[in-house]
């Protein structure tokens, strides 16, 4: 039985290099004997106090880090397994860790032997790790290890070409659990940046920047975290090249340095993720050696299979090294660690210093949305074009949406005459480049070959697609009704659109007739000038050119006024848009005199004083009618389905109370319906539980 557990969840938190493959204690007969190493204990108050008062630049801490010196001669438990093979296994124990992480100044070992590391109950488990992860400078590192013990285990088997080499020369206690493994038991809360991702989808905030959120990871120097983003080059060749803050890595060692890439939410909603995927080891190429203007470029050093490096959707975001003040879009980072959050604004940013520093070495970004914390540092800081234009240097410790935040990035033109040999290595003297996720040029628009405007050469879908063709304008327009013509070259399967009017005159009372009548739609107003039609039957308006529809509309006050259909939408039979070209206006006389008459007709019949809108689970509402007359009082959802009947029969002249409870049916927007020989009324109430 615990072999199966196993089976089942090794992986559960992290995608990596490695080889398959389950630990031998698992399988061997062992004598179960296991030395134990008990850390020092840690001053969690004394760390969180250092913490707190750290100066500007500074990467986020969240691990205690003990320097040790435990190698398989020295420490741990050797046994001679039943084949002549060896197994050696060592425990370390730091009391109170929400997590543990080794880092190695040493590893070498033989092909066909094995590495793991694992939790003291076997359900996160790291390996195998195998000769594949010997480096030309023998430095490792691997993941953090939920809870305050780890166990290494180290497999050779018999006749090795050489004896393994294993020297640990760090172990980090995480003291904020950085990896959420206990849900935020001591997180910093005021994370108010926007979730990228949720359940493994985009949020729907996020989706128009997927490919630059994909870019981006969280960067693990051991003990402390920084952000930053894989980065292109003009060869298009997928070099693994990385660009962080130059204050995250000073002083560490990029050999030892992991990068987290996918690390999302649960949910949209969520602070709580996993860690995604995961490599380790970098070179250091190039850096500004100082906070003016505080970037390093590093190349990821680990050698993955190409189909496990696609298999993870990494981005390589492309740049742009003008010295113009760029128009920002939004920035993706991992504030206190936290799964990946996305920042918007659509303002330009202006050319600032780094504390009093030299001039002009940053961009100061005043953020509409979002802002960082520590574990930012380093992040992309991207332009309308989703190209990089700096990387996080800090900002202000202020609370998020405060008069005076903003966020100060190291200029990507600064760093260019340091990095250009890497991202321009045929020298083109590009200003600019875009993306990529395979090594092809990035072209988008519509890749939809049922499109209308199917792009053969794009690769990247834009959103554009459209599936036919449809124009609106108004027909007839009397002193209380107005024809809406619809000229379409695709069947409509569902609408929208607003009316206006530029002096506010008019209020929209009702729809009916026209092709939508004929064709069961059921057509809604609202006060605020927006119609919305919805076919009951599943049937389409036919391609052609036809009044969609009547509006009625009163009026209080004479005069004259502007009347424009705007926001229009169209739906074919799929759900795909039509794309409706533009705006149509005309201009009308009213007169309070002469549409008296119509306008009573009007209130003969009406659905009023609907409360409480939005409700939950009961609402109410009136309808009034002048006279006698058969009624049905029906509800429908949004796709025209008829879903309840409250009322069919005969009612005299007045007003009349009804009353929906919904407490079995889901939140949404549901159309109230009342129904005469003469007359419909309908208007929109919103479910919400």
């Amino acid at each position: 039985m615990k072999i199966i557990k196993i089976l089942l969840l090794i992986g559960t938190l992290y995608s990596q290099a490695t080889i398959d493959g389950i630990p031998k204690s698992f399988i061997y007969d062992t004598n179960n004997r296991l030395d134990k190493i008990v850390l020092p204990e840690v001053d969690i108050d004394q760390l969180l106090i250092e913490d707190s008062n750290v100066e500007p630049g500074t990467p986020f801490r969240y691990g205690n880090i003990f320097e040790v010196n435990y190698n398989l001669n020295n420490s741990g438990t050797w046994e001679i397994l039943e084949d002549g093979s060896k197994l050696w296994r060592l425990e370390i124990k730091s009391e109170g860790a929400y997590s543990i992480g080794i880092e190695y100044d040493y590893f070498h070992i033989p092909d066909n032997s094995e590495f793991y590391v694992y939790d003291i109950d076997a359900e996160n488990i790291f390996g195998a790790y195998s000769s594949h992860n010997n480096q030309s400078d023998y430095l490792f590192s691997t993941p953090l290890v939920k809870g305050d013990v780890i166990i290494l285990e180290y497999y050779e088997p018999f006749n090795a070409e050489f004896e393994g080499q294993i020297y640990l020369s760090e172990v980090i206690h995480d003291y904020k659990d950085i990896m959420n493994f206990f849900e935020n038991e001591n997180n910093n809360q005021r994370i108010c940046a926007t979730n990228t991702h949720g359940g493994g989808q985009l949020c729907p905030e996020a989706e128009p920047y997927e490919m630059v959120v994909n870019a981006t990871s969280w960067l693990d120097m051991g003990g402390f975290i920084c952000s930053g983003s894989m980065v292109n080059n003009t060869s298009y060749d997928l070099s693994k090249y990385y660009m962080t803050a130059w204050h995250c890595t000073n002083g560490d060692n990029p050999s030892t340095f992991r990068f987290y890439f996918n690390y999302g939410a649960y949910s949209c909603s969520s602070d709580n993720g996993t860690a995604g995927s995961s490599l380790y080891g970098s070179q250091l190429l190039a850096t500004s050696n100082g906070m003016d203007a505080d970037w390093t470029l590093l190349k990821i050093t680990q050698n993955i299979p190409d189909n496990v490096w696609d298999s993870w959707e990494v981005f390589f975001a492309g740049w742009n090294r003008s010295t113009e003040n760029p128009v920002v879009s939004c920035a993706i980072h991992h504030p206190n660690g936290s799964p990946k959050r996305i920042n918007f604004d659509d303002d330009m940013a202006y050319s600032a210093s780094w504390n009093q520093g030299d001039p002009g070495t940053h961009w100061r970004v005043f953020w509409d949305n979002g802002g960082t914390q520590g574990g930012s540092s380093g992040c992309p800081l991207y332009d309308e074009n989703f190209r990089l234009v700096g990387v996080l240097s800090g900002g202000p410790d202020l609370p998020c949406g405060d008069t005076g935040s903003y966020d100060l990035y190291g200029k990507f033109d600064r760093a260019w005459n340091d990095v250009k040999q890497w991202l321009d290595p045929g020298d083109t003297g590009a200003m600019f480049i875009d993306g990529t996720y395979d090594g092809s040029l990035i072209i988008e628009g519509c890749t939809d070959p049922n499109a209308e405007n199917y792009d053969l050469d794009a690769n990247i879908d834009d959103g554009s697609c459209f599936y036919g063709l449809a124009d609106i304008y108004f027909g007839d327009v009397s002193l209380s009704n107005m024809s809406i013509i619809s000229f379409n070259s695709a069947e409509i399967a569902q609408f929208e659109f607003t009316v206006t009017d530029n002096q506010n005159l008019i209020s929209l009372t009702n729809a009916s007739g026209g092709m939508a009548e004929d064709n069961d739609f059921i057509v809604t107003v609202s006060d605020e000038g927006l119609v919305i039609g919805t076919s009951i039957s599943g049937n389409t308006i036919p391609i052609g050119e036809s009044i969609l529809t009547n509006i009625g509309y009163s009026f209080e006050n004479s005069g004259t006024t502007e009347i424009c259909i705007t926001n229009q939408r169209f739906f074919d039979i799929n759900g795909n848009e039509i794309l409706v070209p533009g705006n149509s206006c005309s201009t009308i006389e009213l007169d309070i005199e002469l549409s008296n008459e119509n306008l009573q007709k009007n209130l003969n019949f009406e659905i009023q004083n609907i409360y409480p809108n939005p409700f939950n689970p009961n609402v109410n509402f009136d309808l009034q009618i002048i006279d006698s007359d058969l009624v049905e009082i029906n509800v429908y959802d949004l796709h025209g389905k008829k879903v309840y009947e409250i009322f069919s029969g005969y009612l005299n002249s007045g007003i009349h109370s009804f009353n929906w409870e919904a407490a079995n049916f889901p939140t949404g927007i549901y159309i109230l319906s009342s129904t005469s020989n003469n007359f419909v009324s309908n208007q929109k109430v919103l479910l919400m539980k």
